[in-house]
This record gives C-alpha cells, sequence and structure tokens, in this order.
C-alpha cells in the first residue's frame, strides 16, 4: 500500500481537503497502523451492536480494523470526513495518526480500477527486480551504490549579454550557446512539483552513469509507494527491446500479458492519460525508422486524440543523441557522474564491511591516473571496488584489466558450479577448454549485434543449448501473443569488450575491413579502443590502416572546422558575433576521429605517431560530451603527437573532473621542444577549472579562452599563476582572453596591469566590452613591459578617450611588434592619439586600425605619421568607410602575411595556417558576395 501521506508532506502549501469525504483507499492505508479500534469505531459515531458484529463477523485484526473504517464510511456517507476521522483519533492521543489523516486529505485520490490494474504492474517490477539482483554484477556492484549514484541537475538557459545584444539561449545540448548554459542540482522527488500532466523530461548522461537504473529505481519506489504517487500507472518501456520495437499499440508497450496490458490500456484511453508516467529507457538504442515513426513516437508527440493526452514521460538518452528530444522536453536533465572526492566516499561506502581495503585500493588509485578517471562513473567505481576484494595484489593497473578480471570472475563462478576443482581463471586467454567454445560463440553474438545495433537477444539467437557464462542476464518480455525469454549482456560494455575479443581474433584482412566500416562512428568507438588495448596494433596492416583512416579524414574536415569554427571563432571578421552564436547552432561536431585515436592509443599505451604517420598541426575538438579518461587520453595525445602545435575545445561539455585529467594528461610528460596552444571555448568556468587549468603555465603551454564566460575569481587565479611562473623565458608564453565577458573594476584593472607588464609575450583581448573600463591600466601595463610584442584589442568598443590612455603606453614601449585595434570606433580623435604617440617608434611593426571609423583625412594623418616618423611596415586602414569585398580580404591577407614574412615576423604554424586557408575560402566561395 501507498504511503501517499509523504507526497503531502513534500508538497509546500496544500490547500485544506478535511472536510471532504474519506476515500476507501486512505481508509485501507490508516487501517495499517490503528490500534484500540473498538474505541475508534465508537469515537466515530458506530454502536456497540455494531462493534461486536464486525468482531464476530472477521477473524484476523486486520480486517476488523479495515472492515470497522468501510462500515463508518457507508453509515455516514458524505459526512464520514477526513477532519471528523481525525479528530476522533486526536481524542484518543493518535495524534501520529490524526495528522496522517490530514496529509491524506491533500494526496491524489487513487480511483479503485486504477489500483486493482496497477498491481500486475507492481508484480511484473517486483519480480524482475528480484531476477536482475540474482546476477553478479547487479547483485555485487550496481545494488551497492549509495543513493548519491542518481545526482540529477537540471539544465537551463538565460538571456546573456553578446557584444552589445541580449541572446535567449535554450537548453539545447551539443551547440554553439551552451555557452550561456546552467546547471542547477534538482532532487528526484521535486521533477513533477511544477505539476504531472503532460510533461517530458528528458535526462541525460553519459553510457554508464545510470540511466536504467534511475528508471527501475523510479519503478521500484513507486511499487513500494515511496515516489511519484500522483501518478496512477507507471509504465517502463525499454526502448532496445524487439518486442517493443514491433509493438503495434499502446498495450504493446506495457509489460503485463496481453489481456491486462488491453485492460490497462483502455483504462488510460477512458482517463485521457491522466495519472499516468511512461518510463522511456535508452531512445539512443532506438532505431532512427522508429525514432521518426512507432508508438513510442506517438507518445512523445501526444496529440488530442491519442487517448494519452494529459499523460507525462521521462525519457532517457546519451548526450546529444537526437536534435528532436529537445525541442519538445518540457524539462532537461542530466544524471552526472561523482566528483574524485565522491568517487572516494563511494568506495569507503561499497568498502565499509572491510575497512581495511580502503586505504590499499584508494592509494592503487591515486597511482593510476587512468584508473582514477575512470571512476567518474558509479557503475566503474562499483566494479573497481568488488575486482579488488576478490583480486588483492593482483588488481590490474588499467580499466580494460579490471573489465577482463570481473568477466574471468563471472566465468570461474559459473563454472565452479559444474567443476568445483577450477580454482582460478587468470586471463581470458587460459580459459577451461569446457567454456572456451561457449565463450567465443558470446564474442561473435556480441560482436555482430553491435554491428546491427542490437543489444537484446532472443533465445534463438543465444542457442537454446547455449551456456550464457552468467555473462548473459534473463529478461522476461511480455509479448501480445504470449510469454518471451530474452536475454541482454550484464552490461553494454561488457557486450562491447566481448566484441572487441571477437574482432581481435578475425583475420587480419576483416580486421583491417572492420576499421574502414566502422571508424570513427561513435558507437562502434568503444569496441574499436578495447580492440587497441588488446591488440596493440601489433599488426602492421592494421596499423597502417589505423593512420590511413586518421589521415584520409584530415582534408575534409580541415575545410569544415576552417569554415565553420576557426573563420568565425578564432577570427571574428565575417559575421557579427550575436550573429555567428545563432549561425552555429546547425553546424555538426567535429573531431571525434581525434578522440578516438587518443583513446586508441593511450589505452594500448603505444609508441606516439610521427610526423610521417600523423600530419595535422591542429586538433579541434568540437560539440563533443568528453569524459575524464577521454581528456586524459587527449592530454597524452596532444604533447606527444610531434606535429601537433594547437589543441581547441570548442564547445565541449567538460566537467571539472574532466579538466583535472586534461591538465594531468597534458602534464603527464610535457613537450620539450615546441610550445602547445590548449584553447577552451564556449565552456563557462569557475574558479576552481581556472586553478586547474592555470597549472598549465608552469609547463610552457600557451591558453587560450574563447567565449568562456569567466566568473568569480577566475581571472585572478590565471593571473596570480602565471605571475608565479619560476625561470620564465620572457616574452615566451602568450594568452588568449577572447569573448569573455570580463569586467574591469579597479581589482581586475590592476590584475590586468600586472599581467602586461609581466613576462608575457602575446595577449589577446578581442571582444571584450568591459576592457573599455580598464583602458588605463592597459596604458600603464605597457608603459611597465619590456616583453610584449603583440596585443590584439579588436571589437572591445574603445573609443577616442580610451585609445588617448593607450597611447601613454605607447610612447614609451620598446618591445611591442603588433598592435591590433580593429573594429573600434576609435574615430579621428583616437587615431590622431595614436598616431602621435607613435612618432619617433623603432620598434613597432603591425598596426592594424581597419574598421575604426576613420575619415579619410585622418587616414592620410595617419599614414604620413607612420610614413616619415616610425619603423612600422604595415598599416592596415582597412574599410573605414568604404565596401569591402571578399576578393578585397584575400588580398589583404595576402600581403599581410607577405609583409610580416618579409620582416621576419614570426608567427605560429597553426596562425599561418589560418591565414592562408581563409584566404582561399573568401576566393573560392563569396567572390561576389558584399558582406
Amino acid at each position: 500500500r501507498s504511503n501517499a501521506h509523504q507526497y503531502a508532506m513534500n508538497t509546500e502549501q496544500q490547500p485544506d481537503y478535511t472536510d471532504k469525504p474519506c476515500h476507501q483507499e486512505h481508509l485501507v492505508d490508516i487501517a495499517q497502523d490503528l490500534t484500540q479500534w473498538e474505541v475508534v469505531a465508537l469515537a466515530l459515531g458506530l454502536k456497540e451492536a455494531e462493534v461486536d458484529g464486525i468482531d464476530v463477523e472477521c477473524r484476523s485484526l486486520p480486517e476488523k480494523r479495515i472492515k470497522m473504517l468501510l462500515k463508518w464510511k457507508s453509515k455516514f456517507g458524505i459526512k464520514a470526513t477526513y477532519r471528523r476521522l481525525s479528530e476522533s483519533l486526536s481524542s484518543i492521543k493518535r495524534e501520529d495518526l490524526a495528522q496522517k489523516v490530514r496529509d491524506l486529505s491533500c494526496a491524489p485520490i487513487i480511483n479503485d480500477a486504477s489500483v486493482i490494474l496497477a498491481q500486475p504492474l507492481k508484480d511484473f517490477y517486483k519480480d524482475a527486480d528480484e531476477k536482475m539482483r540474482r546476477s553478479f554484477l547487479c547483485c555485487s556492484a550496481i545494488g551497492s551504490v549509495p543513493k548519491q549514484f542518481f545526482k540529477l541537475v537540471i539544465v537551463k538557459g538565460e538571456i546573456v549579454p553578446w557584444s552589445g545584444e541580449s541572446v535567449r539561449t535554450l537548453p539545447m545540448r551539443g551547440k554553439m550557446n551552451d555557452v550561456m548554459i546552467k546547471r542547477e542540482t534538482i532532487e528526484l522527488v521535486n521533477v513533477f512539483k511544477d505539476g504531472c500532466e503532460n510533461k517530458t523530461i528528458l535526462i541525460e548522461g553519459a553510457p554508464g552513469s545510470g540511466k536504467s537504473t534511475l528508471l527501475w529505481y523510479i519503478c521500484q519506489q513507486w511499487r513500494l509507494g515511496n515516489l511519484f504517487h500522483e501518478f496512477n500507472y507507471v509504465i517502463y518501456v525499454q526502448l532496445r527491446n524487439p518486442d517493443v520495437q514491433k509493438a503495434e499499440s499502446i498495450a504493446g508497450l506495457i509489460p503485463c500479458v496481453k489481456q491486462t496490458a488491453e485492460s490497462i490500456w483502455k483504462e488510460i484511453e477512458a482517463i485521457d492519460g491522466k495519472g499516468v508516467l511512461f518510463l522511456l529507457d535508452g531512445w539512443d538504442e532506438f532505431p532512427a525508422t522508429l525514432q521518426r515513426k512507432s508508438q513510442v513516437r506517438d507518445i512523445l508527440t501526444r496529440s488530442h486524440q491519442c487517448g494519452y493526452h494529459f499523460s507525462s514521460v521521462v525519457i532517457t538518452s546519451r548526450q546529444n543523441s537526437d536534435d528532436y528530444l529537445y525541442p519538445v522536453a518540457t524539462s532537461h536533465l542530466e544524471i552526472v557522474g561523482f566528483t574524485e572526492d565522491e568517487a572516494k566516499r563511494c568506495i569507503k561506502d561499497l568498502l565499509s564491511d572491510k575497512p581495511e581495503f580502503i586505504p590499499q585500493l584508494l592509494e592503487r588509485l591515486e597511482a593510476s591516473p587512468s584508473l582514477m578517471c575512470c571512476c567518474y562513473l558509479p557503475l566503474n567505481v562499483a566494479i573497481i571496488a568488488n575486482v579488488f576484494l576478490v583480486m588483492g595484489d593482483a588488481f590490474p593497473s588499467t580499466m580494460l584489466g579490471i573489465l577482463q578480471a570481473m568477466i574471468c570472475n563471472c566465468i570461474l563462478r559459473h563454472v565452479k558450479k559444474h567443476s568445483p576443482e577450477v580454482s582460478s581463471i587468470k586471463s581470458l586467454d587460459s580459459l577451461p577448454s569446457c567454456v572456451q567454445k561457449t565463450f567465443d560463440k558470446l564474442c561473435y553474438l556480441a560482436f555482430q549485434g553491435l554491428k546491427r545495433g542490437q543489444v537484446v537477444f532472443t533465445e534463438e539467437e543465444v542457442g537454446q543449448e547455449c551456456d550464457t557464462l552468467s555473462l548473459l542476464q534473463e529478461a522476461m518480455c511480455f509479448e501480445m501473443a504470449g510469454t518471451s525469454m530474452r536475454y541482454n549482456f550484464l552490461h553494454l560494455t561488457i557486450q562491447e569488450l566481448l566484441a572487441a575479443i571477437h574482432m581481435s581474433k578475425m583475420s587480419v584482412e576483416s580486421q583491417v575491413l572492420t576499421f574502414r566500416n566502422y571508424y570513427p562512428q561513435e558507437q562502434f568507438g568503444r569496441v574499436l579502443q578495447f580492440y587497441a588495448g588488446i591488440s596493440s596494433f601489433e599488426n602492421p596492416e592494421v596499423k597502417k590502416a589505423f593512420f590511413d583512416m586518421l589521415n584520409s579524414s584530415a582534408t575534409e574536415e580541415d575545410k569544415k572546422d576552417l569554415l565553420e569554427g576557426i573563420r568565425n571563432c578564432d577570427q571574428s571578421i565575417l559575421l557579427h558575433p550575436a550573429e555567428f552564436y545563432k549561425s552555429m547552432k546547425k553546424y555538426p561536431s567535429f573531431g571525434r576521429e581525434f578522440l578516438l585515436a587518443a583513446n586508441c592509443l593511450y589505452e594500448m599505451k603505444a609508441s606516439v605517431p610521427t610526423m610521417e604517420q600523423f600530419s595535422r598541426v591542429k586538433c579541434l575538438i568540437d560539440n563533443i560530451q568528453l569524459t575524464p579518461y577521454d581528456c586524459l587520453a587527449l592530454g597524452y595525445f596532444i604533447v606527444n603527437v610531434e606535429s601537433i602545435l594547437l589543441a581547441y575545445f570548442w564547445n565541449c561539455d567538460i566537467s571539472e573532473f574532466c579538466v583535472q585529467y586534461l591538465v594531468k594528461g597534458l602534464t603527464q610528460n610535457p613537450p620539450k621542444n615546441k610550445q602547445v596552444k590548449i584553447g577552451i571555448g564556449g565552456y563557462e568556468t569557475n574558479e576552481n577549472c581556472m586553478k586547474i587549468l592555470s597549472e598549465l603555465f608552469r609547463y610552457n603551454f600557451a591558453l587560450c579562452f574563447n567565449g568562456c564566460n569567466i566568473r568569480d575569481n577566475g581571472l585572478e587565479y590565471l593571473v596570480e599563476s602565471f605571475l608565479n611562473v619560476s625561470n620564465p623565458i620572457p616574452g615566451m608564453h602568450s594568452l588568449d582572453l577572447q569573448y569573455c565577458s570580463l569586467i574591469f573594476n579597479e581589482k581586475n584593472g590592476l590584475l590586468l596591469q600586472n599581467l602586461i607588464a609581466s613576462h608575457l609575450g602575446r595577449l589577446d583581448f578581442r571582444g571584450n566590452l568591459g576592457v573599455a573600463a580598464g583602458a588605463r591600466f592597459i596604458g600603464l601595463g605597457i608603459q611597465q613591459s619590456n616583453t610584449l610584442f603583440s596585443l590584439d584589442l579588436r571589437m572591445c568598443n574603445l573609443t577616442s578617450a580610451e585609445a588617448k590612455l593607450i597611447a601613454e603606453g605607447l610612447k614609451v614601449n620598446k618591445s611591442l611588434r603588433e598592435v591590433i585595434l580593429w573594429e573600434n570606433p576609435i574615430g579621428d580623435e583616437g587615431a590622431n592619439h595614436i598616431g602621435q604617440a607613435l612618432k619617433g617608434n623603432t620598434t613597432l611593426l603591425i598596426l592594424d586600425m581597419s574598421w575604426c571609423d576613420l575619415s579619410a583625412e585622418a587616414r592620410t594623418n595617419l599614414e604620413s605619421i607612420i610614413k616619415h616618423f616610425t619603423t612600422v611596415a604595415q598599416l592596415d586602414l582597412f574599410s573605414n568607410g568604404e565596401a569591402v569585398y571578399p576578393k578585397d580580404l584575400a588580398l589583404h591577407f595576402t600581403q599581410r602575411i607577405e609583409l610580416e614574412a618579409s620582416h621576419n615576423v614570426q608567427h605560429s604554424p597553426q596562425t599561418k595556417f589560418i591565414y592562408s586557408e581563409f584566404r582561399k575560402f573568401l576566393l573560392q566561395e563569396h567572390l561576389d558576395s558584399q558582406i
């Protein structure tokens, strides 16, 4: 029976319903806790003869309690109110029950038909849960993970100023507007706090984060009456289930036998879905054709004629699975993993019965970043703790080894039932002969299933005679025609590992063909990653195929990321930032081949590729949900691949935990013969993230932040870390803070001044409108600097007043070689201040004042000063009043590159690449279009 009063206790400012008649279901609930039922009966107005009749008629005490309350309700009708019952209970000193009655008066009323029809659903959930918990993995791992396993955050948008405009952001993942997204923690019980009718709750999360377990937890808590009392029916629909995919009606989705399912469906239609909650598990595992047209799609659309218009839906998916879900979702939630501290607390909880193992396991994890970074997933934490208890000192040092050990333990547990003499299985390469053939068959089944996108298998596919070796779990599935048995692997990760084992045993030709067919598809990425760890690319043909495919996709992607990313993000020439911001929503993601390559190389700890094998100078990761392991592997890849000079993470949702492991990967073996620029774009930073990233200055990295909201004390951490670098090489470091919404008060102004006056070589502050307020500090910093050679202040809304302050610094500075004041409303007066300050300057080579609202007279005067009184080799006064065409821009960039080269102005290879490719784009794509 449901404890519905808990719902009322958790609902604020409930209206007073105590004068309405008591509902029969609530009376049954009250009867369970009722003592002295005879006294209560008399207090309610029943006669002694009626009480004696109940006592004789009913044998058990629970029956007598229920019969008495129902008799009272029948006798007094509408006068049998919650208030009358509450007062009677208070009169016999049962204030606890009186309060429960008042709470129940506010709880939702469940009609009698739904109570009867919902029971088969609850029975199914109970039986299925008991079956699941008998499996090795669920019993030893998932079932023991603490409540903090379910940590939900709600994703919200906000209105944020962007280069003078207000841009409304929507709660959409993997898009440009993620720059402004906020995330706030939300408790599961509050998900339907704003109403339970016609809601669609999207819950996203990484594989293994617990999405399916969360939905199953909801089923169990609803069954026990502890959660979501407002719903009469909670219908769990496993979208990867073939029976679900073949369903021809909503009744076919209800996990009950045919007759009961149809009865439930008729009741749902009669109430138009009120009080109905569908739990749709695994949209990303639902075939694309069915996502467009199926019974499940109809549930999401809920038209007025559907018969379940007022129902609500909770649907789970991996991140960025389908843009269709975002517009239909009324709330967007994420189930997030552990931080490092939370993972350690979880380990302590899991090993609380054997506390002597806790410090040993934590010490092993601290010494193995590749394991610790996997602990953001609660499932991995549970597996690691379980394997450590079994293996002790033989505990593997990689997640691949952990999973292999877990599979060995599963098989050993199974074998011991039939062959007690088998005491251990040391590896999957030395299985007992009695199970080797079966194991190979399961690996083949896993591989073929993933090729087809299949994770649930029929008895025929598994084979009625096939032994599951405890690696498959049974799942009872109800079809309209009867009952069938289905199987799925203990977890998708286990299926992926078994598929990789099968792939490693195929012929070399088949392995190469698999790479060509499935690289770098996301759904097959984990298989290839595990395969790399198993095979180490020992076969030269496979290794060659891997690098051929990695480089073959480079040319096309260079064009794309240049066109859609670098051109706008790094140069910001053609589009106003707000327009660019809106236009980026439609662009695809890039960099998955980098990510897969990094994961494969890190998994097998192979020697890094040479320049001949991998020749790209930049690594652009765009619109990809990164895990801590991804970040660790990418860090290793970036610093060890000789050719990479720029690594840019644009609009990647990376948590603080991920940032920590990106830095660990970059600094495990920092580069000695090159400087790598690490770019972070479209990412909201906090103090801790900035503190972690600032560590890169100590290892000679250049940092670029583009479109990042640097909040709190982030700038302070960044500057202090930079100033505290030991033995810096003057002018070696560069820092980009582009479009970061920086606000310059006195404190930040002093930080900026100290930064410019330090050993910094290059500073890019483009797109920060707040910089204008710090112009005085910029001027003072320029005066004091002896190392700054490049200063970029384009698009900072500098006027003639700020230009005058900056000019004061230019008068005495002897280190600057390049000053960019592009697209600032400096005007004629500001141009005059700059020109007068540069008289006699013998160090500046490039001055860019394009798009600065200069008149023809001001341009002529400035050109005269620069020509006769300075050594400036290039003065850009582009587009000050005249129309600009792409062909002119292309010529402009060509001349700029040539001038910089002739005056020995050193730019990084990535900057030269950007300029040259941008020029090609302008000439080829937009010869006749006016900007």
